[in-house]
């Protein structure tokens, strides 16, 4: 019912969900309103707030969703517990993989992840009762290590 896009850019994610399942409630969050003329022509809603310290309630959000974020974070870890403290069913954190700096066009990764280290941090922030799964998507300009964690909320 509810999808929270954390560190949502311009809101493309956000809009392509939206126009895929119009009933759903599509929400984004970033740190700054650099982007609000964009978010108001996609007719999207966008709170300012960081990924470190998000401000919704505990499982506010049935999905959360972070694309490429996370990297850029000095802080990674506590990101991550912040996407799994609101989320109520699933989260899904999509990070590149390897040393892709040079094919950024946004600010700076301060995190290089591989299979190993990112399934390690997701790891220590799921917690006993939760399921977390990996995959990696390859490409050629830049292949994305894929976290999924389903809360299990009994």
């Amino acid at each position: 019912e509810s999808v929270l896009d954390v560190g949502c850019g311009t809101g493309i994610a956000a809009s392509i969900i939206k126009a895929c399942q119009p009933r759903l409630e599509i929400v984004g969050v970033e740190p700054n309103d650099n982007a609000s003329e964009i978010w108001k022509s996609r007719n999207l809603t966008v709170k300012i707030g960081s990924a470190t310290n998000l401000p919704f309630e505990d499982g506010e959000f049935d999905t959360v969703i972070s694309s490429h974020v996370v990297e850029h974070i000095d802080s990674d870890s506590k990101a991550i517990k912040e996407i799994l403290r609101v989320s109520k069913r699933k989260a899904i954190i999509v990070v590149p993989e390897g040393d892709v700096d040079a094919k950024n066009f946004g600010s700076p990764h301060v995190n290089i992840y591989n299979r190993k280290n990112f399934s390690k941090l997701v790891n220590q922030a799921v917690s006993d009762l939760d399921q977390a799964s990996f995959s990696i998507i390859p490409h050629i300009h830049m292949s994305n290590l894929v976290a999924e964690v389903w809360k299990n909320n009994d």
